[in-house]
């Protein structure tokens, strides 16, 4: 393991949010989301350690979004420990989408049940109109720029490889210095906000 990035956070989409987040961002692979008490939800990476702050940074943004009282906390470990690896084994993950047990419930007719419903459909709408939104404002383009610079150069090449925006060969790709590359990031990031302020 390279570097573990980890983010912990009050609730279930803050977690998925920071997940979603740190994946678009950076070439990261996800470890696992894991439950622990008091409604606090642990998201862990790994990748280079370059990534992973990059990743972790980002993410944690992503979260305070939602408001400050959602994030809990963020670290990154570079060139974690072997031994580490027993702590986040898969066979220990306490996964969040395996089916409980449901109780059938008997709802007796309520005058206004088909108002209520209404108000139902019309909440769930706008909340999946929320989540549809491009996530761009996770950051500033100067905060997005200083993160690029930390980054190696060989996961800038992965972003941008990723990065259905941009259009490159791979022989040209591989030429390019970091200069050159991060200044590309940074002119797509740019794009995307100046895009998601014109929907707004």
């Amino acid at each position: 393991m390279r570097a573990l990035g980890l983010i912990e956070t009050y609730g279930f989409i803050g977690a998925i949010e920071a997940a979603d987040v740190m994946l678009k961002v950076a070439n990261v692979s996800l470890l696992k989301l894991e439950k622990v008490h008091g409604g606090l939800v642990t998201v862990s990476i790994e990748g280079d350690v370059g990534a992973v702050k990059v990743a972790v940074e980002v993410g944690a943004s992503a979260v305070q979004r939602f408001g400050t009282e959602f994030l809990h906390s963020s670290h990154v470990i570079p060139r974690p420990d072997q031994q580490l690896s027993s702590i986040l084994d898969e066979n220990t993950e306490i996964s969040l989408l395996q089916d409980e047990p449901t109780k059938e419930v008997a709802v007796a007719h309520l005058p206004n049940a088909s108002k209520a419903t209404d108000k139902i459909v019309e909440a769930e709408e706008h909340v999946t109109d929320s989540i549809e939104e491009p996530i761009v404002n996770v950051t500033t383009v100067k905060e997005y720029r200083r993160q690029l610079e930390r980054t190696k150069a060989a996961d800038l090449r992965a972003m941008i490889s990723d990065n259905e925006n941009i259009s490159i060969a791979e022989e040209k790709l591989s030429s390019l210095v970091r200069k050159t590359m991060i200044a590309m990031l940074v002119d797509d990031y740019s794009k995307k906000i100046k895009q998601s302020v014109e929907k707004t």
